[in-house]
């Protein structure tokens, strides 16, 4: 039989298009375009001697193109491509579920050459992510739960690039495009209560952040 048991496949076509008004004169024309999608495969739960090990594979991607026209526009033309591997798995051990997750991509982020805003620009970035968590239930009512996490983004072409008025928003936006991948880790715990249609969950997070772009 096939290791593989289902696939789920995602596309989506972004169009969009507004109009920043100065005194009902256009200021500023925004638009975006592009696609993404992705592809996950779950498996057939492996058999360990702890357990079944079940999970999923998948990819992601992403081609979007942004421009801003106008006298008004504060952020040159960009394009963001995007591409990504993740890996999610659980495996129940009697009364404990542990899950594991990972993600790597590899982002390009590239503004073109304007008369106003200078030259062209390409910066590239490898975030990696992952996270391992736990799930322990003490009975059919309470559990407890928490998750280890670590975290790295890469900058969006507003924070790298951005420099002049937003009239929208009232503020004047500087990017700088030397920044680097922000990276984050984190803790949380829950306890959790069930019964029937009622539930109930609280508990505290801690994160703390490296290269905070905001």
């Amino acid at each position: 039989s096939s290791i593989i048991n289902r696939v789920k496949f995602r596309l989506a076509h972004t169009d969009y298009e507004h109009k920043e008004l100065d005194n009902g004169i256009i200021g500023t024309t925004f638009k975006n375009s592009g696609v993404e999608g992705s592809l996950e495969a779950s498996h057939t739960p492996i058999n360990t001697k702890f357990g079944n090990l079940a999970g999923v594979v998948g990819v992601q991607f992403q081609n979007t193109t942004f421009e801003a026209l106008g006298a008004e526009a504060f952020v040159p033309s960009t394009n963001t491509q995007n591409k990504a591997l993740y890996v999610y798995e659980e495996l129940p051990i009697d009364q404990l579920k542990l899950s594991i997750g990972c993600r790597t991509e590899h982002t390009t982020v590239d503004a073109s050459a304007d008369a106003k805003f200078g030259a062209a620009i390409n910066n590239g970035f490898n975030p990696n992510s992952y996270a391992l968590g736990g799930l322990y239930t003490f009975n059919p009512n309470w559990s407890f739960a928490s998750n280890l996490s670590h975290n790295e983004r890469a900058p969006s072409y507003f924070e790298l690039y951005a420099n002049g008025a937003h009239l929208a928003t009232g503020q004047f936006e500087v990017g700088n495009n030397h920044f680097g991948k922000e990276r984050s880790n984190g803790i949380d715990a829950q306890i959790r209560w069930k019964a029937g249609k009622n539930s109930f969950s609280a508990g505290p997070y801690y994160t703390r952040f490296s290269s905070f772009l905001g």
